[in-house]
Formats: C-alpha cells, sequence, structure tokens
C-alpha cells in the first residue's frame, strides 16, 4: 500500500523534527530559565544585604561622636554611604520589578506567540512544544525542496500549525495564570479532584472539550496507535526503534500539557466560584 508508507513516512519525519526540536528547546529553555532565575535571586539578595548593611553603618555614625574624624569628613562619609544606599535600594526595586513582570498577565504578540519566562516544567515544556511546532515546517521545508513536495504535504503541515499552535498558546497562558497566582500566594489551588479524575480528566470541562479531546486522541489514542503500527512492520530495526520513541516526544508532551491545561481551567473556575 504505496499510499499508507508514503503517509507514514512523513508522519515519521515531521514526528521526528518536532520531538527533536522540542527537546532542543526545552532544553535551551531550561538552561535560560536556570541562568536567569540565579541572576535574579543573587541581584536581589546582594541588593538587601548590601541596603542591610549601609543602613546599619549610617545608624552607626548617626552615634558617632567625631573621635579622630572632623565634621566635614564626616560628612563626604555620609554623603557615600547615602548615596550607595540610593543606589543599592535602587537595584533592588529593579529586581522586584522584574520579578512582577513575570506575574503580569500576557497580552498581544507576548501572549500569542508564548513570549514570556514560563513559571514551571508545564509552562516551560508548552513553550518548548509551541517553539518546535513554529520551526518545524522550516527544517522540513529543506525536505520538501529536495524532495518537491506536493501541495497536500504543505497544506497538511499549514493546518497542523494552525490547529494546534492557537491551543498550545492557549494552554501556555492557562498554565501561566494559575501559575502567577499560586507564586504570588505560595499556595497551590486546591483542584478538589482525586488521583484518578485528574490523572483521566474525570470531570466536567465545559466549554475546555478541546483539551480533553487533544488528551485522549492526541494523546492516549494517537500514542497507541503509532506503537502498534510501527511493532506491526516487518524487518524493525533498531534505527525505527530510535525514531519512533523520538516522534513520541511531542505526543508525550501534548498529554502532558492538555493535562495541565485541563487542570488549571478547572483551577481558575474554583477560584472564580471562591472570588465575591
Amino acid at each position: 500500500m504505496p499510499f499508507v508508507v508514503d503517509i507514514k513516512e512523513k508522519l515519521e519525519l515531521l514526528g521526528v523534527v518536532l520531538g527533536i526540536l522540542t527537546s532542543i528547546f526545552a532544553g535551551i529553555r531550561a538552561i535560560l530559565s536556570t541562568i536567569s532565575n540565579h541572576t535574579l535571586s543573587r541581584k536581589r539578595r546582594k541588593a538587601s544585604e548590601d541596603v542591610n548593611t549601609y543602613l546599619e553603618l549610617l545608624r552607626n555614625l548617626e552615634n558617632t561622636n567625631g573621635g579622630h574624624r572632623t565634621i566635614d569628613n564626616l560628612s563626604v562619609y555620609q554623603d557615600e554611604l547615602m548615596h550607595n544606599l540610593t543606589t543599592s535600594l535602587a537595584t533592588l526595586q529593579s529586581a522586584r520589578q522584574e520579578v512582577a513582570r513575570r506575574l503580569e498577565p500576557k497580552k498581544g504578540w507576548e501572549k500569542a506567540f508564548v513570549l514570556y519566562t514560563p513559571l514551571n516544567l508545564d509552562g516551560l515544556l508548552t513553550q518548548s512544544c509551541f517553539l518546535g511546532l513554529l520551526a518545524a515546517p522550516v527544517v522540513v521545508g529543506f525536505q520538501w525542496i529536495r524532495q518537491a513536495a506536493s501541495l497536500g504535504d504543505i497544506a497538511g503541515t499549514a493546518i497542523v500549525v494552525l490547529v494546534i499552535g492557537p491551543y498550545l498558546s492557549q494552554s501556555a497562558d492557562q498554565i501561566h495564570r494559575v501559575s502567577v497566582y499560586e507564586q504570588q500566594r505560595h499556595k497551590m489551588l486546591p483542584d478538589h479532584l482525586s488521583t484518578v479524575q485528574r490523572n483521566f480528566l474525570l470531570f466536567h470541562l465545559g466549554d475546555a472539550w478541546l483539551y480533553r479531546l487533544f488528551y485522549y486522541v492526541a494523546g492516549l489514542l494517537f500514542f497507541f496507535i503509532i506503537i502498534v503500527f510501527a511493532l506491526i512492520v516487518p524487518n524493525v530495526t533498531r534505527w525505527d526503534l530510535i525514531k519512533l520513541v523520538t516522534f513520541l516526544v511531542p505526543t508525550v508532551i501534548v498529554m502532558r500539557v492538555s493535562r495541565a491545561s485541563a487542570l488549571a481551567i478547572r483551577k481558575l473556575d474554583i477560584l472564580g466560584q471562591m472570588t465575591p
């Protein structure tokens, strides 16, 4: 069946490319986020320590009766301490503003293209999968040029990007909103679900049926279909298994993202009920 084989090869190519790109983006984003968080945390900590130090020195200076210092020297010394204190306070304020910016609601292009720092693992995976999805057609395009792809290949890939892209963007926003609330209050929002309900999305989702659809169809069902489809092919090589594992990476990520998005919607609904 040439048609089935051709479809399988194209799915494998797109899946492998998406899996590799998602993994690369996730690794880079994780490294950048770790460095950024560490730098920001160290900046805030040092600025706070400097403020405490300069305040203590100023208090000690007020209790000084002159001693071997002259009045002019004391004035110069005090001015220097005040200047350093002002600089440290400005640095501390800048660091606090950076934290506040990360927790602000996202709008426009920043929201649509997930151009903000993720606050947890689910946000990181959602952003990485989104960026991988956008980059996949560019990488696959080289294969299209080399093999003269048909219009159907290009149209099919465009449809996948246009359908899954907005879904991932919306998912990232839902996850980010819940993460912001939990970080600001230093506590987890309750979802009032059992382990089974939480892992299989066995609760009312309202208008968020798309998240369950992606979780079951694009996740569990597609996951098992690809495994069976690959294993029934005769003469399966180690390379085939490697491609299969790589191909399943974005599928597993979509499953996790779908679950996290559905739970985020659940928590936001509960939060809306809690808010008078």
